[in-house]
């Protein structure tokens, strides 16, 4: 059951506002057409335990994009890869887009390519907390505004004539939803490239990596070494690869995410046995 209230401002219908109640996705929300938001619970108290609830947005007509954000810090139980409780956003197909979790994090916001998306919640049996507030605009279909490949594998860098580092993704968000990401590491005048010198990976888990991963490639795209993926793991790869150019390769599939990875790495004189970088 819905309780609806109208606002008026100046004689004018502004927004809706509606308050569903009776059951555990009690929530607080507002729509207009140029977007609106979500408050769960809707009370200022904790979200149940064991829930599972769904909301969905439609974009007014003429308008084929979402922006979603969140209007405060989500209070959400932590979880490195969100596997407990966590808030997601997916296609009218069920598709993940993105997932959110964790105490007082504050998520960029997120540009989305569709004209209706799904906002789904979901908590366990243990943990709860003070949920979230999610606002969404509607907004045209630009080239400019689209998300980019760019935007998705944003990374913080730093190089020098005596190395580098690498962090992914930029910020303390988590890494997004089935995307494929590489940076390019080209040593310094007649040096090769010692990579990684120190460095730590968390990618959700899997035997062989064939979910999600981060590897090094040469530039004809040949493994350097076996793919990382794990739970706070030291890279432990120290040996000169023996080339000026070394790709740095990410990959997610659309199930897990988590913080992704930080490595570093050096260059040392050395002679390289191809031409690579010339």
């Amino acid at each position: 059951m819905s309780i609806l209230g109208i606002i008026f401002v100046t004689g004018l219908l502004c927004c809706l506002v509606s308050f569903v109640v009776g059951n555990s996705c009690r929530v607080r929300e507002s729509r207009s057409p140029t977007g609106g938001w979500i408050k769960y619970p809707a009370e200022n108290e904790d979200y149940p335990k064991s829930v599972d609830c769904e909301w969905s947005i439609t974009a007014s007509d003429n308008q084929t994009m979402i922006e979603v954000a969140f209007s405060g810090p989500i209070l959400i139980e932590h979880d490195d890869r969100c596997r407990s409780d966590s808030v997601s956003i997916l296609t009218e197909g069920n598709t993940p887009l993105r997932i959110y979790c964790g105490k007082n994090t504050k998520p960029v916001a997120d540009l989305f390519d569709y004209d209706a998306l799904l906002v789904r919640f979901h908590s366990d049996g243990s943990v709860n907390d003070k949920g979230f507030n999610l606002t969404y605009t509607f907004k045209p279909a630009s080239n400019s505004s689209r998300p980019t490949k760019e935007n998705l594998c944003a990374a913080e860098r730093s190089q020098s004539t005596h190395g580098g580092w690498i962090k992914y993704p930029a910020g303390d968000a988590l890494y997004p939803l089935n995307v494929t990401c590489q940076w390019r590491i080209v040593a310094t005048h007649n040096k090769v490239i010692e990579i990684p010198t120190s460095g730590y990976v968390f990618i959700a888990p899997e035997e062989t990596c064939q979910d999600d991963s981060l590897m090094l490639l040469n530039e004809d795209g040949g493994l350097l070494t076996d793919p990382y993926c794990g739970d706070n793991m030291m890279l432990h790869y120290s040996k000169t690869a023996n080339h000026r150019v070394v790709i740095v390769e990410f990959r997610s599939d659309l199930s897990m995410v988590d913080k992704g990875f930080n490595l570093t790495y050096a260059f040392q004189r050395g002679s390289t046995s191809t031409n690579e970088g010339k």
